[in-house]
């Protein structure tokens, strides 16, 4: 839906660099995978605390906002929390940037 562009553009970055799969001409993450990556991280290390920072994932967890910003996206303490941490990628999308983090906090 081309009136879905914008959201879609947050929702997708290029991999560059040492990110990028050389298999591809052009590779992707999605805040999806990321977001998946990161549940998983925060989950396994409060049920392990000893492998916490010691859990990777395949995707950076850094995507670029509107505003060119580094953003380290991850699973906060609360659930308004993680929504202000993917409102600072996804803005103006407030109420996607809720309901991924009512998700990643079920």
């Amino acid at each position: 839906c081309p009136a879905e562009e914008p959201l879609f553009q947050l929702l997708v970055a290029e991999k560059s660099g040492t990110d990028k799969n050389r298999r591809f001409l052009r590779d992707f993450k999605t805040l999806a995978d990321v977001l998946i990556q990161e549940v998983i991280k925060h989950d396994l290390g409060k049920e392990f605390p000893e492998l916490q920072g010691h859990i990777h994932g395949e995707e950076s967890n850094e995507f670029k906002n509107r505003q060119g910003d580094t953003v380290v996206v991850r699973v906060c303490d609360t659930p308004g929390d993680t929504a202000a941490l993917l409102l600072s990628v996804l803005e103006p999308e407030r109420e996607a940037a809720e309901l991924l983090a009512a998700a990643v906090h079920q």
